[in-house]
């Protein structure tokens, strides 16, 4: 679970942090990691191979989307409905997370790893080894 402290400007010029969360269970990120030939680090190697930016901006969309969530119930449960994302996708809190996470090889390495089960994201760590490359992309 990813508690994430968004610094931005709102539509109105004003400096706002907005606190939002995000999470992928095992179960959703198997479901991810299957839906791509090569699974999702395979994937993401031919994006940058083909040097494929359109791809790059659905997958961190995707991401963001499938992992936004609110909190309910005292901590209980996380509501992802689409409803939820659709009114924070309206925000330009979101806007900020997305051009952090589009741009910066750094942050979307750390986001990524953020939103992974805590079982799964030292593994992953191990295989990624840091080598996100979003800026060779998009240029």
């Amino acid at each position: 679970m990813l508690a994430k402290q968004i610094k931005h400007e709102d539509y109105m010029g004003n400096a706002r942090t907005t606190e939002a969360f995000f999470n992928l269970s095992q179960e959703e990120l198997l479901e991810i990691e299957l839906s791509y030939e090569g699974g999702l680090e395979g994937h993401y190697q031919s994006m940058v191979d083909s040097n494929n930016p359109q791809e790059l901006l659905a997958l961190f969309r995707g991401l963001i989307k499938q992992s936004y969530g609110v909190i309910e119930d005292g901590g209980a449960s996380f509501d992802k409905s689409p409803e939820h994302f659709e009114k924070f996708k309206k925000t330009a809190a979101y806007q900020a997370l997305f051009d952090e996470v589009m741009f910066s090889a750094d942050n979307a390495n750390d986001f990524f790893l953020s939103i992974m089960p805590k079982a799964l994201r030292e593994q992953t760590m191990k295989q990624l080894s840091g080598n996100l490359v979003v800026a060779d992309v998009i240029k």
